[in-house]
């Protein structure tokens, strides 16, 4: 380290690794890779973190830029030759290769042995599930998370209901929706509007006018801190949206985040909500923003694409027209004001 002086900063730079927890618990961790178009006996992984791995291969038979797949046998642990493969040395960088790391001793380089091939020309799905493998994205959830699950799924309706209502204030009269991709199940924030000025002929800018409410799933209500779901929502920090056609990868189960704790049309759900206030010329007026614990109760759950026909077309009719269109007024407001 050093020290720069004039600046009162202090410097370093990283000259080596001691340990890493990227493969964790994991005896035979799974590497995307190029092949070296310099050293046919090496793999590149796509993480740049991560050495070269020497690759199992027969080096008696082996023929210029061709590379030998296994498969792994679980039962004795050991490799079991299931071909070769030869590349095209002008499309060496069309193909990318799953590697199995094996072992890592006193030697240079890792060793590791290919048991798939993925050539870049074939469909979006089976490209994604690369990114799923690179970045380790976790497809099934601990032993703990699913027991808890399904101990919440056994609690009556009645009773979670009781739990979650009390303490809270009941918004369930209002005219509450939610608006999201087109058939998404995870309805995690809902909005509502409200005209406050009566005949509105109080114009002063301290008057309230308009009441939005923001209200947002309420999840600690069904999750409990430090439990096992707590801790692996943690550990996956966010909900993976691989796209179309491809199923998400949730923070919380399925019965959780698409159910219980989605603002469902017609289903009261324990939210947080936030509400401001805004003048008649759709200036907000921050000294009367409250916030509350709440229960909502959704009315209908719109579509992106739907309430952008409601904002653009004059004659496209629907029940929240008004109400769109008025939020559409405030949030220019608040665009320009920046």
């Amino acid at each position: 380290m050093e020290k720069k002086k004039q600046l009162g900063n202090t410097y370093g730079k990283v000259i080596g690794l001691l340990k890493r927890n990227r493969c964790k618990n994991m005896d035979y961790p799974v590497f995307i890779c190029e092949i070296d178009e310099h050293e046919m006996d090496k793999a590149k992984p796509i993480c740049k973190t991560m050495p070269k791995l020497h690759l199992v291969r027969d080096e008696k038979d082996m023929k210029p830029y061709t590379v030998d797949i296994y498969k792994y046998k679980k039962r004795n642990q050991s490799l079991e030759f299931q071909g070769s493969l030869t590349i095209n040395k002008h499309l060496i960088k069309a193909y990318l290769f799953y590697v199995v790391c094996l072992s890592w001793n006193e030697l240079q380089y890792p060793i590791g042995a290919i048991f798939k091939v993925h050539r870049s020309t074939q469909n979006y799905i089976k490209s994604m599930s690369i990114l799923d493998l690179q970045y380790k994205v976790p497809s099934i959830y601990n032993e703990h998370t699913v027991e808890s699950t399904e101990n919440l799924l056994r609690t009556s309706k009645e009773v979670r209901s009781k739990t979650n209502t009390s303490n809270r204030k009941d918004l369930t009269h209002l005219n509450v929706f939610t608006i999201d991709p087109e058939r998404s199940k995870v309805l995690d924030d809902a909005i509502n509007i409200r005209n406050l000025s009566g005949d509105g002929t109080k114009k002063s800018d301290s008057v309230e006018h308009y009441e939005v409410g923001i209200h947002i799933s309420d999840v600690a209500s069904v999750v409990k801190r430090s439990s096992n779901m707590d801790k692996e929502a943690w550990q996956r920090g966010t909900t993976y949206f691989p796209g179309q056609f491809l199923q998400p990868h949730h923070m919380l189960p399925e019965p959780l985040s698409e159910g219980m704790c989605s603002l469902l049309p017609e289903q009261e759900r324990p939210t947080l909500t936030v509400f401001l206030y805004f003048n008649a010329n759709n200036e907000i007026i921050f000294e009367k923003t409250k916030f509350c614990k709440s229960t909502i109760k959704s009315r209908q759950m719109l579509s992106y694409n739907e309430v952008q026909k409601i904002i653009i077309y004059p004659d496209y009719e629907h029940s929240l027209r008004t109400d769109i269109k008025k939020l559409y007024d405030i949030s220019r407001t608040v665009r320009k004001k920046g």
